[in-house]
C-alpha cells in the first residue's frame, strides 16, 4: 500500500512538474486505485483474489497512461 501510494505521489509530482493536469481517464483510474488501497485490507478469499486482479489491471493502465502523457510532452 505504501509503495503504491508513493508511486502515485511521484507520478503526480512528474505531472505537476510539467504543468500537466490529469485527464478524465487518469483521474478515474487514480480514484479507483486509491479506493482499492482502502478496501483491499478488509477483503479475503475470492473477493480479495478478484479485486487484486482488477487492481493489477487498473495499475497497469495507470502506468501506461502516465507513460503516454510523459512521452507526449
Amino acid at each position: 500500500e505504501r509503495m503504491m501510494s508513493q508511486m502515485m505521489d511521484n507520478m503526480g509530482r512528474d505531472m505537476r512538474g510539467m504543468n500537466m493536469g490529469g485527464n478524465a481517464e487518469w483521474n478515474a483510474l487514480a480514484d479507483s486505485v486509491r479506493r482499492d488501497l482502502a478496501d483491499l485490507p478488509g477483503l479475503e478469499g475470492t473477493a480479495l483474489s478478484a479485486r487484486m486482479k482488477a487492481h493489477g489491471d487498473r495499475v497497469r493502465r495507470l502506468l501506461a497512461a502516465h507513460e503516454s502523457m510523459m512521452h507526449g510532452m
